[in-house]
């Protein structure tokens, strides 16, 4: 299983950097319109995946009709960054969202090839929360891809905290646990809030 993880981590890692070099300091303020989100979304998939991939808004609503297995969606406000999943990934975050157990009888993968917006992120223990808080060990991550399993038993031996120098298992644990590989350099980390 690691040695999968490091050649998919090494095949995108060459477009990963590229896709890191293009995003600016951060998503423009304000409404993005169509053909803006369409970009955003697009920009968190490599090249091949970006000329097939549908995409779609948070509310379901399709914004480019595709011809490929993957949906992309144009980062959420406050949270994580925008994302291409395929079918199986699709499912479990749909049932991630709402709170359902989550699980998938297949490898699902996501590529976040453009990384978290820098006022995004996640906690990597909590699924539920929203903003960096103490004892939630909030990420920004860099460009990556997501991978789930269909049984947990495959993330045994994984780091379960973010480190410098490979893969890691998000929210270990719980219903929603799944593989990070990150493909090029962290961003800048949030601080937690004060309460």
């Amino acid at each position: 299983m690691t040695r999968m993880i490091t050649a998919v981590a090494l095949a995108l890692l060459a477009s990963a950097s590229a896709q890191s070099q293009q995003r600016g300091s951060d998503a423009p303020s304000g409404p993005l319109n169509v053909d803006e989100q369409i970009e955003q979304a697009l920009g968190a998939a490599p090249p091949q995946v970006r000329q097939t991939a549908s995409v779609r808004d948070f509310t379901g609503k399709t914004l480019r009709e595709g011809t490929g297995t993957y949906t992309c969606f144009p980062a959420p406000e406050g949270l994580a960054g925008p994302m291409c999943m395929d079918a199986p990934f699709l499912a479990w975050m749909d049932a991630s969202m709402s709170g359902k157990p989550a699980t998938t009888s297949q490898i699902g993968i996501s590529y976040m090839l453009a990384g978290d917006s820098l006022t995004g992120g996640a906690s990597n223990i909590d699924p539920a929360a929203l903003k960096p808080e103490p004892g939630n060990s909030w990420v920004v991550e860099g460009p990556h891809v997501m991978i789930i399993v269909p049984d947990d038993a495959l993330l045994a031996g994984l780091p379960t905290t973010p480190v410098k120098d490979g893969p890691y298992v998000m929210w270990p644990g719980t219903p929603y646990a799944h593989i990070m590989i990150p493909v090029a350099e962290r961003l800048p980390q949030r601080p937690a809030s004060a309460r």
